[in-house]
C-alpha cells in the first residue's frame, strides 16, 4: 500500500535527508569552491547499497585518502560514511519488508547487509523493532486502514 504510514514515513526521513545534504552541499560549493565529490559518492552508495561498500572503496572512488574523506563526508553531510550506508540500506529494507514476502535473511542479503545479525541490530537500533515486529505492525496498519 503505497499510503501505509511507513511508506510515508520512509519517504519523509529521505526528504528530510535530501533537504539537509542538498543545503548543505549547495553551501560548501558556493562558499568554498569545492567540487561535487560527496554528490557523486552520495549518488554511487544510493544506486550501489547493496553491494559489499567499505570506506577504502568510496575514498577511491573519490580519490582521496580514506581519512580525509571521512572527515570530509561528516562534515559536509552531517553524519558519517557507515551511517548514512546503514541509514540507505535500513530504508531499502522498509520498504521490501512492506511490500514483499521475503524473509528477512534475504532481505538483509539483498540490502546489502554482511549478515541476518548484523541487520536485525542495525534495524532495531534505527526502527526500535526488529525486522519481524515492524513488518507485523506494518500489515497491521495498513489492514486496519483499509476496513
Amino acid at each position: 500500500d503505497q499510503f501505509s504510514s511507513a511508506f510515508l514515513t520512509l519517504k519523509l526521513a529521505e526528504l528530510l535527508l535530501l533537504i539537509q545534504r542538498n543545503g548543505q552541499l549547495v553551501n560548501s560549493t558556493t562558499q568554498e569552491g569545492r567540487d561535487n565529490t560527496i554528490d557523486k559518492v552520495l549518488k554511487y552508495i544510493e544506486t550501489n547499497f547493496n553491494q559489499s561498500i567499505t570506506l577504502e572503496d568510496i575514498a577511491e572512488i573519490a580519490n582521496l585518502s580514506p581519512a580525509y574523506f571521512s572527515r570530509k563526508f561528516k562534515k559536509e553531510t552531517g553524519i558519517t560514511f557507515k551511517d548514512y550506508l546503514n541509514f540507505i540500506r535500513n530504508k531499502r529494507a522498509c520498504q521490501a519488508l512492506i511490500t514483499t514476502d521475503d524473509s528477512v535473511t534475504k532481505i538483509a542479503a539483498d540490502c546489502g547487509f554482511s549478515s541476518s545479525n548484523y541487520f536485525k541490530d542495525i534495524f532495531r537500533k534505527m526502527n526500535g523493532v526488529s525486522p519481524r515486529e515492524y513488518r507485523k505492525r506494518m500489515a497491521e496498519n495498513s489492514s486496519v486502514k483499509r476496513r
